[in-house]
């Protein structure tokens, strides 16, 4: 029998570890703890919001995102014959994302952030709708070497002047990728993307690192004011 979940009462009852966010709110959930949804279940967040808690949510049935915000997720896996259908929801996730199955992204957005873990890896195919690093802290974001992760309407890649974020693969192997659709709008900055280690096709986007980025920039002024005093 497939459990299907849509208003937020209901989703309260039968998962009780989420903390609605402008509804009901029952206890928080323990940190660390895991939402699975078996093979054969479904779950539709429909319209909610919800605060996962650092919890993870490991999926072997359906999960549908609906139009929810779903946040501070930890670990995300979508296990073999599991699926995770994007929908138009927005998914918080600050630990790591492992598909085996199947993602369905619609019009979604995965946003990868400080949090949960220090370091977020990604492993497994996936296509994405918008993609999103972020990061105040300098965190370190690693692609699962022979990866491909793709992206067909926005990339964001951006951590602060201060704390400049990382995205590497994971040991070095060989190169994880970043498949970015001709459409699609980016914009990077605060960014050690390493060179080599990740690897853009599809749109054409310049792999310099952070450092390589300054010393270019340094290089460009000590240039200018080279030609004003002469």
């Amino acid at each position: 029998m497939t459990n299907r979940v849509q208003p937020a009462h209901r989703l309260r009852r039968t998962l009780g570890l989420l903390t609605l966010l402008g509804g009901m709110a029952p206890a928080l959930p323990a940190w660390g703890a895991q939402i699975s949804v078996p093979a054969g279940a479904s779950v539709d967040f429909g319209s909610g919001r919800a605060a996962f808690h650092c919890a993870d949510l490991a999926i072997a049935g359906l999960v549908q995102g609906g139009s929810a915000a779903l946040a501070s997720l930890r670990d995300v896996t979508i296990q073999s014959g599991g699926t995770l259908s994007g929908d138009s929801a927005y998914l918080y996730v600050s630990g790591n994302w492992d598909n085996q199955g199947s993602f369905v992204a619609g019009t979604s957005t995965v946003q990868f952030e400080d949090g949960c873990r220090t370091t977020t890896i990604l492993s497994g195919d996936s296509d994405f709708y918008n993609l999103v690093f972020t990061s105040s802290s300098g965190k370190t974001f690693q692609l699962a070497s022979g990866s491909t992760q793709s992206v067909s309407n926005s990339l964001v890649i951006a951590g602060t002047p201060t704390n400049p974020l990382t995205l590497d693969n994971t040991d070095g192997s060989g190169p994880a990728y970043l498949d970015v659709a001709e459409s699609a709008t980016t914009d990077i900055q605060d960014a050690n993307i390493i060179p080599g280690h990740i690897v853009f096709t599809g749109q054409v986007i310049p792999t310099l690192s952070w450092l390589a980025v300054m010393l270019l920039s340094l290089l460009t002024l000590g240039a200018a004011r080279r030609r004003l005093g002469a």
